[in-house]
């Protein structure tokens, strides 16, 4: 390959990814030229391939998408000289305007002039260079994998999502959802100290891993009422917190029943529709706090030291690897919960 020249996988159309040549970007001032390693399939990369869309944000195709990434630092731009060539970086996706009241009150991710990687306009990662500011970089300790190093991205969204919840180790948790995002608040749980775990999926395989990494109790939504079998488990009253990482209607109504009262229930997945509907009364009654979550909020230091100090072994939920010139296969794969996939990785 022409060192002036990369590839990128550009979605071309719904479910249909192209790959294109372009030339190498140039860093700016406090900018870095970064060596894409690795970048993970998230879900709200699925639906800018399913649909097109999240919400009212619109992927303006052809368009490259992607920001759970690690990579290799390749060249400075004016001013940038914290990191030098070759060393290896997490990239932090979301650049905050840093100015707003939001930014200054510490939410970071709710800033309205946020640029976030992969998000229109922000071209994404699924390319074999980007340019990020230097301030967006963090050095991967030595110990860490570029596996790991992309897990550090949901796994931060589970610590941001734990830490909304307000949870401690003596609350028992029920999690609707076994993706990574799931089984991330999972890892964040158990590594909190918390006993009692409930989980969902209407995948079996997700379920066995959900048990291998410290669940209580598995639950197939499809061949027994969550709901119900949570409550016959916690003397009627439910759980003390609960989350909701499947983008589901029906899994954040249920999320939201199987609370005890003064609980809190946080909805961490996307869904497609753009309304949701829950019991208002059986939410009212119990005086349930509901809280909706929005990517991670600086907790990437937190993740990176949880998975570096082997407090959480993020490696089971990565199954699967692919290269640049087969994403495709690797979205379908994903798209069709085929072969067990749970995370997968794509290799530029």
């Amino acid at each position: 390959m022409n060192k002036l020249f990369m590839d990128s996988a550009f979605l071309v159309k719904i479910k249909k990814f192209e790959l294109r040549g372009s030339n190498i970007p140039v860093p700016g001032k406090k900018e870095v030229l970064i060596r894409i390693k690795n970048v993970g399939i998230c879900g709200s990369d699925m639906h800018y391939y399913r649909y097109g869309r999240i919400g009212s944000t619109l992927a303006k195709l052809p368009y490259v998408i992607g920001h759970e990434c690690a990579g290799v630092v390749e060249k400075n731009g004016t001013g940038s000289r914290k990191f030098k060539p070759g060393t290896r970086v997490i990239v932090e996706p979301a650049i905050p305007c840093g100015k707003c009241r939001f930014c200054r009150a510490g939410w970071i991710n709710l800033c309205p002039a946020v640029k976030f990687l992969g998000t229109p306009p922000i071209s994404g990662a699924y390319s074999r260079y980007i340019i990020m500011p230097e301030q967006n970089l963090i050095k991967m300790p030595e110990n860490m994998s570029f596996d790991e190093a992309v897990m550090t991205e949901p796994l931060s969204v589970g610590v941001h999502a734990v830490n909304m919840a307000g949870m401690s180790s003596n609350h028992s948790i029920a999690i609707f959802g076994c993706g990574p995002i799931g089984l991330c608040i999972l890892l964040i749980a158990k590594a909190k100290g918390v006993k009692t775990i409930f989980v969902t999926d209407k995948l079996e395989y997700k379920l066995k891993l959900a048990r291998k990494m410290g669940a209580t109790y598995a639950i197939n939504p499809d061949k027994t009422n969550p709901v119900k079998f949570i409550q016959e488990r916690t003397g009627g009253l439910g759980v003390n917190r609960s989350f909701e990482a499947a983008g589901d209607i029906k899994a954040m109504s249920e999320s939201i029943e199987s609370v005890y009262p003064g609980g809190t229930a946080v909805l961490a997945g996307i869904p497609v529709e753009d309304n949701i509907k829950f019991n208002a009364h059986t939410a009212r009654r119990k005086g349930v706090t509901i809280k909706l979550l929005r990517r991670s909020n600086k907790n990437t230091e937190e993740a990176i030291k949880l998975i570096s100090k082997y407090k959480v072994n993020v490696n089971p939920l990565v199954t699967h690897h692919f290269n640049l010139a087969d994403i495709e296969k690797g979205f379908k794969l994903l798209s069709n919960y085929s072969d067990n996939v749970v995370k997968i990785i794509i290799n530029p």
